[in-house]
């Protein structure tokens, strides 16, 4: 399953950030799984993005099913790996995934931020009941 083709690749991904534009973490995806394919790639590229401050596997799943071989060439991962000083060196690759607690303390920060935004839809709405509470029908010489 693994030779030094998809350590080179994998110590490629591991070297970058998970924590990046939406958009980069997808063409990532793309560059790795045309490296990668299959439920091997989805493996390691999984794993990766877990350590991601923003990861939803439900998310990462749907990405990486929507991979299309050729779409995004794995030249692409190398690149940018390069870019962040990443040099192979021939040694398989090792990974740390969140621990527990750093796992925990996302999800407590998650439902923080979704406390926090449902705080501000009552608000918005008790703003929005106010305006048109104090709302007078126009008079009937308004153009």
């Amino acid at each position: 399953m693994y030779n030094d083709e998809t350590d080179r690749y994998t110590s490629a991904l591991y070297s970058l950030s998970p924590d990046m534009p939406r958009e980069d973490w997808i063409t990532i995806a793309l560059a790795f799984s045309d490296a990668v394919p299959g439920d091997a790639g989805f493996i390691v590229f999984d794993q990766w993005s877990q350590a991601g401050s923003t990861y939803k596997p439900v998310d990462t799943k749907a990405v990486w099913k929507s991979c299309k071989p050729g779409k995004v060439k794995a030249g692409t991962l190398i690149h940018s790996a390069k870019a962040v000083g990443w040099e192979w060196t021939g040694e398989r690759p090792t990974f740390a995934p969140p621990t527990a607690e750093e796992l925990q303390a996302r999800q407590l920060q998650e439902q923080q931020a979704a406390r926090e935004a449902e705080a501000k839809l009552v608000e918005a709405s008790k703003k929005a009941r106010a305006v048109i509470g104090a709302a007078r029908a126009a008079r009937a010489d308004h153009p």
